[in-house]
């Protein structure tokens, strides 16, 4: 069903032989989740990617438990051959136990498991699958632990590997599927510099549904619906230092083909056309001058409200940073720029926080963010 899903991890304790363990133990963990369907890379792990048109890859399995996503459009009738090799153990030396037990897992467009490589020693296959249906498919990257004689291991592997994926016959992307996303796929991007999503053209498509998700726990929501061009205006989006997720279905007389799960990182920005670009930059590009806070040129130096019930936009808060940083030099490593609230030095002295931001604090106090302009940050 559509929801949020909870993962839960805990220690297992249990019962070995003659041995029944009561005691909890405690200690660090790796946890690794592929959805399939969804994104193959993450901010946190880049390893993974698009594989249509078959090529080779590189990766690393860390911490344990670790495992990498790649994904390929496939269609009936193409046969795909993956392979799985380990890098990291010594050279020569061909147990199971040292390095990765390398293990590959294809995932059919529903989701299905469609072939599973099981572990070797160093290097595992699957040969010459006969795709069944038209869609992404997702190749699932690990090490598969096991048991070799009468040894058991219990404790995942990490290190690096080689990941290749070859669809027979080769048919390149463009013109088959959503393809090559503007902004691209796990980029960053600034809000100052991008305003539209865009994507390949699908050859016959008669139309474009959109679908996009401002967070990793929020619902893909359709926001654009049977467009004629493969491109659309962005989304709002008033945050920053977040990671939007998108896809695009293309209709077709033969059908629908939906596109892989793409994602982008929003960065903090200020327009370029301010002339007080130079001095955000100087001061390390505070977050806070950035077109993600509304009200902090109206004095929310604190960037949050007043919480409790009144929930004023400027208060004590605000105050309070303006009075740390008063009179303060840049330089000073305890100096905050969100107290600088006009954005500008001051003439007379080698400080940014004085009485014309004082000002602006008391002209606002007491208000709501409601009862301000909140188009921050402001032309000069």
């Amino acid at each position: 069903m559509t929801g949020i899903y909870t993962v839960v991890a805990s220690d297992a304790d249990g019962k070995s032989g003659a041995y029944y363990e009561t005691t909890p133990d405690t200690g660090e963990y790796g946890l690794s989740l592929v959805v399939t369907g969804g994104t193959t890379t993450s901010l946190q792990d880049r390893d993974g990617g698009d594989m249509t048109v078959g090529r080779s890859e590189s990766g690393t399995i860390s911490p344990g438990g670790d495992t990498d996503a790649y994904a390929f459009f496939g269609q009936p009738g193409q046969g795909v051959w993956i392979e799985m090799t380990d890098m990291s153990a010594c050279p020569g030396l061909t147990s199971a136990l040292v390095g990765l037990e390398p293990r590959v897992q294809l995932y059919d467009p529903n989701g299905v498991r469609v072939a599973d490589s099981g572990w070797g020693y160093s290097r595992a296959q699957i040969e010459d699958y006969q795709l069944k249906m038209t869609g992404i498919y997702t190749v699932v990257a690990s090490d598969a632990d096991g048991k070799s004689g009468a040894y058991y291991e219990t404790t995942p592997d990490t290190g690096e590997y080689g990941l290749s994926v070859t669809v027979m016959p080769a048919k390149g992307p463009y013109g088959l599927y959503p393809y090559a996303p503007q902004p691209p796929d796990g980029n960053s991007v600034s809000l100052c510099d991008w305003d539209t999503l865009s994507w390949g053209p699908v050859d016959g498509a008669t139309g474009y549904d959109v679908y996009f998700a401002g967070g990793p726990c929020m619902p893909l929501e359709k926001v654009a619906e049977n467009v004629a061009d493969p491109c659309v205006p962005r989304s709002a989006l008033e945050n920053k230092h977040h990671v939007c997720y998108w896809r695009v279905v293309a209709h077709t007389p033969e059908g629908d083909i939906q596109g892989p799960t793409w994602w982008f990182a929003v960065e903090c920005c200020f327009p370029r056309k301010f002339t007080t670009l130079n001095d955000w930059v100087a001061l390390g590009k505070p977050d806070c001058w950035c077109s993600g806070y509304k009200y902090q040129c109206d004095g929310d130096a604190d960037v949050k409200d007043s919480g409790g019930v009144a929930k004023y936009c400027v208060f004590t808060g605000d105050l309070k940073l303006i009075v740390d940083n008063w009179k303060k030099p840049p330089s000073d490593p305890t100096f905050n720029p969100c107290a600088d609230i006009d954005h500008k030095a001051q003439v007379m002295g080698n400080y940014r926080v004085f009485t014309n931001d004082l000002e602006i604090v008391v002209r606002n106090w007491k208000k709501k963010c409601a009862e301000l302009p909140g188009d921050c940050p402001r032309p000069e």
